[in-house]
């Protein structure tokens, strides 16, 4: 017979402690009561009997109680280890599942920056030729013609660029500079850039650039260019009457940073509140018509979120459907300091939470 485990033991011993005690008692009587007569003798072997009887009875009837309750934990132990088993499988599956979707995106990220590398390369000729073109004698049906080749190419360029940006980003490649530059210089650069766009379509762009805004900060010029490129682009685009409106200014002083706050205003078509929660998703377009009608890849405001983002910044809207839109824009940048005994001008101890830097650039 197989050892019954400690609680099965203490449970018989629980039950059979009146037969026990009763045991005791006639042994105390054989062994010190009025001599040893046959009488005493006889009753404690009745006692002895009656003990040894009830051990018999209780014991079976404990023992059958017992193995049921063993029984019972036996099958939930069973099916406790059973589940277990499966958790840990289905928890390897998602591991390995986890690990392929990561190795897959970079690979995604990896055939897009090949790619667009290997498309550019191209482009640049056509581009080029197309302008060596345009410098020599053309008819003005020529000229036309060659116009609109630039025009397209030079779009598919800036296509071809969005998804570059985009791949690197994803890829964690995306390398920030962090050099000194004028804030104006870089405000008053884009809006004049797109001027002439916004008065093809009979806008007018208007601005405001705040007289507390530092003179240079430190920072990438380019990807900030790129981000207001963007924001005032895409409001002139889809703006068919009325103005776009520019509005800069500094947003919180830190004692090595500053955070600047672009925001641009525009009398536009507006967004559904359905449709601002997936505005900056990659790919995302309002709606087909709007890509029809307006052209673009829809990676345009994915790319700035997360340029914002990498530089300690962020992005946010609002918009009230055929109203109109503003767009608000926050980036840390650093603040230069000047270096007096030397008579240089050196570069504010300040880090960025971007995830790759650069060296300085003077």
């Amino acid at each position: 017979m197989s050892q019954r485990p400690l609680f099965a033991r203490l449970i018989l011993w629980r039950g059979n402690a009146p037969t026990i005690a009763a045991s005791c008692i006639a042994l105390i009587l054989l062994r010190f009561g009025p001599g040893w007569q046959p009488w005493g003798i006889l009753l404690a072997g009745l006692l002895v009997g009656t003990a040894i009887a009830g051990c018999f009875v209780l014991n079976s009837k404990h023992t059958g109680r017992v193995e049921i309750l063993v029984a019972q934990l036996m099958r939930v132990n069973h099916k406790l280890n059973g589940e277990i088993q499966e958790r840990a499988r289905i928890e390897t599956e998602l591991a390995g599942a986890r690990d392929e979707a990561l190795e897959l995106s970079r690979l995604k990220s990896q055939f897009l920056a090949t790619m667009s590398h290997e498309i550019r390369t191209p482009m640049n000729g056509i581009i080029g030729m197309t302008d060596l073109l345009l410098d020599t004698g053309l008819t003005e049906e020529q000229r036309e013609y060659a116009d609109a080749a630039r025009r397209c190419s030079g779009s598919l360029m800036e296509i071809i660029d969005d998804i570059l940006d985009f791949a690197k980003i994803e890829a964690c490649t995306l390398k920030l500079q962090r050099r000194e530059f004028e804030t104006r210089g870089i405000l008053d650069g884009v809006l004049d850039l797109l001027k002439t766009r916004a008065e093809e379509k009979g806008l007018k762009l208007t601005r405001d650039l705040s007289s507390e805004l530092p003179e240079s900060v430190i920072g990438d010029p380019g990807r900030l260019r790129q981000m207001l490129i963007i924001l005032i682009g895409n409001a002139i685009k889809f703006t068919e009457r009325g103005e776009v409106f520019v509005e800069a200014k500094p947003a919180e002083w830190g004692e090595a940073s500053v955070t600047l706050r672009v925001d641009v205003h525009d009398t536009g078509i507006g967004i559904s509140p359905e449709q601002q929660d997936r505005l900056f998703q990659s790919f995302y377009q309002t709606d087909g018509s709007a890509t029809r009608k307006y052209g673009g890849a829809g990676l345009g405001l994915a790319i700035c979120k997360q340029l914002a983002e990498l530089m300690d910044g962020k992005i946010e809207i609002e918009s009230q459907l055929g109203k109109g839109s503003t767009f608000h824009l926050t980036v840390r940048m650093g603040l230069p300091v000047k270096d007096h005994s030397q008579g240089l001008t050196g570069l504010a101890q300040w880090t960025g939470a971007s995830p790759v830097l650069e060296s300085v650039e003077k």
